[in-house]
């Protein structure tokens, strides 16, 4: 492995988060009405949402957790192909299911990357031994180096069970000192990534704000009822025939 200089590590982290921040308040401006209405609408109604406010509110803490979700998984990926490489001469793979690879003691490791400790399903436990064979054998095809390891690396969390179903699993800083072999960067630059991520800044609440008040009025001019309730009946037609859609939007 090679010397890895945590201030630049820093830097593209940094920038790396300042993109995330800019891509979930883009997608929150980019949803418009008929967008965030075919998002999650049916969990309003099991939760007893009456008033349009907590509709709104409630539905667009769904769609900004997925969105979140998703560009933050993409994130801890972009940061771990970028010390792969500095450390390691590793690169994003471009295998079907595996995120980077890199060569080191005579292993060619083929990595997954997850960015939490969640629970797989045996489909999707399948569907990644899978696409780990198909690496495999790609491989063997080829004039590599070395024994294949392949790994499903989680970048947060604490595990006890160093592999499962046919490949190793290293979790949080395990995963981090395997790519890089410093000790230091899980605690010093890592972990410190979740809250520096998913903090909410001021244009990001601002926006949550404005679409929620802009998505209740519309709800209100078109979905009231005499009942001072939400005719359901009528969203769920419009969500699921949305070519057809009328309605007032201010």
């Amino acid at each position: 492995m090679n010397f890895l200089d945590l201030g630049e590590v820093c830097e593209f982290v940094d920038q790396t988060v300042a993109d995330f921040q800019q891509q979930r308040l883009k997608a929150l401006k980019e949803l418009d009405f008929m967008g965030w209405l075919t998002r999650n609408l049916y969990l309003c109604k099991p939760r007893y949402m009456i008033t349009a406010g907590s509709i709104v509110c409630g539905s667009l803490e769904v769609y900004l957790s997925s969105i979140e979700d998703k560009f933050f998984d993409d994130l801890m990926k972009r940061v771990a192909v970028f010390i792969v490489n500095k450390a390691a001469g590793g690169y994003k793979s471009d295998k079907t299911g595996i995120d980077l690879e890199f060569y080191n003691d005579e292993n060619h490791y083929l990595v997954s990357i997850e960015s939490g400790l969640n629970l797989r399903s045996a489909s999707n436990r399948e569907t990644l031994e899978g696409d780990f064979n198909k690496a495999i054998a790609m491989l063997e095809q080829s004039d590599y180096l070395g024994e294949v390891q392949p790994v499903l690396g989680i970048c947060f969390g604490h595990s006890e069970m160093p592999s499962v179903w046919g490949y190793q699993k290293v979790v949080g800083q395990g995963f981090w000192y395997l790519i890089s072999e410093n000790k230091d960067l899980y605690g010093q630059i890592i972990e410190p990534i979740q809250h520096q991520a998913l903090d909410y800044d001021k244009a990001m609440a601002n926006e949550k704000d404005r679409k929620t008040n802009d998505f209740t009025k519309v709800l209100l001019n078109n979905f009231y009822t005499s009942e001072y309730g939400i005719d359901w009946l009528k969203l769920i037609e419009l969500k699921n025939d949305p070519k057809e859609a009328e309605f007032v939007t201010i």
